[in-house]
């Protein structure tokens, strides 16, 4: 994998358009693109910009931990034995994150709306912790209780 600089980019379409090019210390002119800027006659002046490796490791950093936070966020995190299995949230945010099922029933586990909204039912059921016709029936008894 290899990393393009944004005037990169613009020199390889300048020679691909047979524009003339001249390179200075830290600038480079494209003459007669057919572009306008500014303060600028025949050409567009970009600069190249280079971030410090400290920088990129620091976004770097920021990126993945942001990422992270909304992947967590984003699921339910449900531990069914000694399992754990991901079920994606409706809505984005911190209720219910990390939820175990162990020491509770089904019904209670149920009981929670935004759980159920989400699918744990579905989830019991292929833990065995719930058969397909108990699951309709309480998820009939909860519908109804609204």
């Amino acid at each position: 994998m290899f990393l393009i600089n944004y005037w990169q980019l613009r020199l390889c379409y300048a020679i691909l358009q047979e524009v003339p090019v001249r390179e200075k210390r830290h600038t480079i002119q494209i003459e007669n693109a057919g572009f306008e800027e500014k303060g600028s006659v025949g050409g567009i002046f970009w600069k190249a910009r280079y971030l410090p490796m400290s920088q990129l490791k620091k976004i770097f950093f920021w990126v993945i931990l942001a990422g992270a936070l909304y992947f967590a966020l984003s699921n339910h995190f449900i531990f069914v034995g000694k399992d754990v299995k991901i079920l994606k949230k409706s809505r984005i945010t911190l209720d219910y994150t990390i939820f175990s099922t162990q020491a509770k029933n089904v019904e209670s586990i149920l009981a929670i709306d935004d759980l159920r909204k989400d699918g744990i039912g579905q989830l019991l059921v292929e833990a065995g912790r719930l058969s397909e016709e108990q699951l309709q029936v309480l998820m009939a008894r909860y519908e109804t209780s609204k």
